[in-house]
């Protein structure tokens, strides 16, 4: 407000048209680094802060079978008292079960694309759901989803049987 009020105060003055022109030429000519791997693998699915988790190409992880068609991998990250960090390899065309979340849950899409009641995300995408949100996310491309999943709190299941196996297999 007190930046409005002075903006207000101020007596107009005349503004030369080719202003913004030359400012713009101006941003053209400024030397640009070339862009760098994220990792020091040069694997460019892996941002740098994940790298220094798993110090690991994706291809090479010890994947955890949690149900067919979805692996996942624990990441050892500090998520609050009932958080998690996963990573989660889905095939193509499989469907996860139907829920919603305790808390917030992010997902960054490393490779591959899911879709589900809110959108489609692919490569570089964040997904941002939470309590209010749910969702049935299904890989939808010829290349599995491989996603950096981390949550505040536990899955929350729409069906009797995933409510029944969570605990067993604890997301």
């Amino acid at each position: 407000m007190i930046g409005g009020a002075l903006i207000d105060d101020l007596e107009p003055c005349n503004v030369n048209m080719s202003s913004l022109d030359q400012i713009l030429s101006k941003l053209d000519d400024i030397a640009q680094d070339p862009p760098t791997a994220n990792s020091p693998s040069g694997d460019d699915e892996i941002p740098q802060p994940l790298w220094d988790y798993i110090n690991s190409p994706l291809d090479d992880l010890n994947w955890k079978f949690l149900a067919p068609g979805l692996r996942h991998v624990s990441i050892d990250a500090d998520a609050g008292k009932s958080g998690t960090v996963r990573l989660f390899k889905i095939t193509p065309g499989t469907t996860l079960p139907t829920h919603s979340h305790s808390g917030t849950e992010l997902a960054l899409i490393l490779r591959g694309s899911y879709s589900d009641e809110i959108g489609r995300f692919q490569q570089g995408d964040v997904a941002d759901v939470d309590h209010d949100d749910t969702h049935q996310p299904i890989a939808d491309t010829g290349q599995e989803c491989i996603c950096l999943i981390a949550t505040e709190g536990p899955t929350v299941y729409q069906g009797f049987l995933n409510r029944v196996l969570q605990p067993i297999h604890g997301i």
